[in-house]
């Protein structure tokens, strides 16, 4: 144990009569009691001090004729209560003493001078009761920019009045912290940096709130990593100095319209978390980069890019807000971009960019990709886009394969920045290069697609549709919602165009103006293509439900598709031949009792064949009919009437008929042409027969 001599104690006492203090008694306290805590004669804390008892249960060291102590008083670790009485009890004056440790002592017997940072004590408000030296500053996870600043400019950088820029203590700090292998900690403050450059691998910067980086020349970024591993970014805000400024420097050979206000190129094991990035051509870009993390960053304000991840694989992009691009007019703009080059090697792969906020972006798109695979993109809310989802090939060596669009909700700009002139408008729309050359793999699952074409002089320059799918192949989309979607241009809710093999539409609700059909093929060729089980809902009840123009469909499967349209499917100029049979219950009434029958049905392009077996009962009216004829099964025009057998009144009967009318689902029979003209007794029924209509 060591001991401290105290630095508050007087080593003369006097009365106050100014009589040398004989009898007064000195007690030594734990800190804030009266707790008894020994004072020792010696450095080394051996030797404790004659102690007397008071006879009231304390212990005091007595002064002697001159008011002195007879020994040197040190103390140990912990605070003391010294306190002085005279000889009756009543104190003089109670005093607090704290011990200043044995530095001095190690310090005066330090021998090796570059060691001297091990012995200096530095004071850790955290953490008070234990030790630190200066030397600990290298051992602890992370080291403060201000380190590395002048400290006559600590002021103005926590007031935000700094001018100076910065960049050179920066770079000097990341290199000084990666070298240790320390994180970088930025307190609030503005930093000015027009060049700041990631040198070394597994640079780590950490920022709280209101530590910010800004730019200070216009078109000028601020940081950059080229090639480098394991850089993280935590905490801090970039800003720019006005987004519509082409940047003035390309980072990693790339194009200066992509450079980011904060840049990666060919970087491993990147993440940017809690940032906030505002006003910048591009604000944030990882290209060519690998296992990458954006998560809950703050990105607004941009020009071209809020996000550029191209030529990128293994990203994940979580809880991000990108909102609020400048660019106004007829152009391009998007809150998020990823583009592969498969060609040249760099393929786009492994994306995931899910529960994100997008926002603002009227110009143009939410998410666009030129060239992807394996990419998803579940839950995200985006609102006020001319186009939500653009994944388009614009060139036949455009790669997208297995792609993953749910659960997004997505609604559209209610303006028109074009001011009249065309461009694609839709939730969306998704597109391989040609037939040849499809989007393969595509899922669609419980989208919302919300208030498109509805703004004012809005011209689409592309596929008119909520949902558009041109040359895909293996494509499924179910249970998407399409709503209020508005009369301009003819719009479908989905439209198919090209290439559609395989492609399976079904489930969810289409609802709104939908002049060309809430399912619309148009130019399309494909084998087994299924659409069925969605429920329709038209502004206007003439519009189609299902629509077929110049189409070639192979294996075409439409099954019920629920609506309030009197057309439930029309085609022009098509050639469909379906794979499509099976069989229904059949019930004819007007009998005693209801007698089913399975009447089969065979489907080839619009044409429908039913084969009825005999199905007889006794009859108790003057009507026969046979109900549960599917909607799909049904005339979508007028009325047809085929000629049939049946047994009348208990013996077979000639010149009867079968009509069927639009959305009815019965086969109404007639005998002698009228639908009333069967005796009410005796057996009735249809005798085996084929029925061959249109629909």
């Amino acid at each position: 144990m060591t001991a401290s001599l105290s630095g508050v104690f007087s080593l003369q006492e006097f009365t106050d009569a100014s009589v040398a203090g004989l009898g007064m008694r000195l007690y030594t306290y734990t800190a804030g009691t009266t707790t008894f805590k020994t004072a020792y004669t010696d450095s080394a804390g051996l030797v404790p001090h004659t102690y007397t008892n008071d006879g009231l249960g304390g212990q005091y060291i007595a002064l002697n004729a001159r008011g002195e102590l007879p020994a040197p008083l040190y103390l140990t670790t912990g605070s003391y209560d010294i306190c002085l009485k005279r000889s009756d009890g009543s104190t003089v004056w109670t005093r607090k003493a704290d011990p200043i440790g044995d530095l001095s002592v190690a310090i005066a017997n330090q021998t090796d001078p570059s060691q001297g940072a091990g012995q200096i004590g530095l004071y850790d408000s955290l953490a008070p009761s234990f030790l630190k030296v200066t030397s600990d500053l290298l051992q602890l996870n992370e080291v403060s920019i201000l380190r590395f600043i002048d400290r006559a400019k600590w002021s103005g950088i926590a007031a935000g009045t700094n001018a100076d820029d910065l960049s050179s203590n920066w770079n000097t700090a990341m290199a000084a912290a990666s070298a240790k292998g320390l994180h970088l900690f930025v307190p609030p403050g503005l930093h000015n940096a027009n060049n700041i450059a990631v040198l070394s691998d597994y640079t780590q910067i950490r920022g709280v709130k209101g530590a910010t980086l800004k730019s200070t020349v216009a078109g000028h970024h601020i940081l950059e990593a080229v090639g480098r591993t394991g850089v993280k970014l935590e905490g801090i805000k970039f800003q720019g100095l006005g987004s519509s400024t082409m940047p003035v420097a390309t980072v990693g050979g790339y194009e200066a319209k992509g450079t980011g206000l904060v840049d990666f190129a060919a970087c491993t094991d990147v993440s940017v978390r809690d940032c906030e990035l505002s006003d910048f051509y591009t604000l944030l870009a990882a290209v060519k980069c690998s296992q990458v993390v954006l998560e809950r960053n703050n990105v607004h304000n941009w020009y071209l890019f809020g996000v550029l991840a191209s030529l990128s694989n293994y990203l994940r992009g979580v809880g991000n807000f990108v909102h609020d691009s400048d660019f106004a007019g007829a152009g391009n703009s998007y809150c998020f971009s990823a583009t592969g080059d498969m060609l040249n090697g760099s393929p786009e792969s492994g994306i995931n960019w899910s529960h994100n906020f997008m926002w603002n972006c009227p110009a143009w798109d939410a998410v666009m990709c030129h060239e992807v695979n394996n990419f998803t993109a579940i839950a995200n809310q985006i609102w006020n886009v001319r186009v939500g989802f653009d994944l388009t090939a614009s060139l036949v060596t455009n790669v997208f394969t297995n792609i993953i669009l749910a659960l997004n909700n997505i609604r559209a700009t209610t303006t028109d920045t074009w001011a009249g002139a065309a461009a694609q408008h839709a939730g969306i729309f998704c597109q391989g290069f040609d037939a040849a050359h499809p989007m393969s793999g595509l899922q669609l699952v419980g989208n919302i697609v919300d208030g498109f074409y509805n703004a004012a002089g809005l011209v689409n320059g592309g596929n008119t549709a909520n949902i558009a799918l041109t040359n895909t192949k293996n494509a499924v989309a179910t249970g998407n919602v399409v709503k209020n979607a508005g009369g301009a241009q003819q719009n479908a809710g989905y439209l198919i165009v090209g290439a559609c093999d395989g492609l399976n539409i079904n489930g969810g609700s289409l609802q709104g103006s939908m002049a060309s059909g809430g399912v619309r093929f148009a130019g399309a060729t494909g084998a087994a293509v299924q659409v069925g089980g969605i429920s329709v809902v038209q502004t206007t009840t003439t519009d189609p439900v299902v629509q077929s123009t110049t189409s070639t469909l192979t294996g075409f499967s439409l099954e019920t598709n629920p609506s309030n349209s009197t057309v439930p499917f029309t085609q022009t100029g098509s050639t469909i031949t379906s794979a499509n049979s099976g069989t229904f219950s059949g019930s004819i009434t007007g009998c005693t009792s209801s007698v089913t029958g399975n009447i089969e049905w065979a489907l080839n392009g619009n044409q429908v064949t039913l084969t009825i077996p005999t199905i007889t009962g006794t009859s108790v009216s003057n009507a026969l009919t046979i109900t549960g004829l599917p909607g799909f099964l049904q005339p979508f025009v007028s009325t047809v009437v085929c000629p049939v057998s049946a047994t009348n009144n208990g013996a077979y009967t000639a010149n009867v008929t079968a009509s069927i009318s639009p959305g009815s689902g019965v086969i109404t029979y007639s005998i002698g042409g009228s639908p009333t003209g069967w005796t009410n007794s005796s057996t009735k029924g249809p005798v085996g027969s084929t029925i061959t209509y249109s629909l």
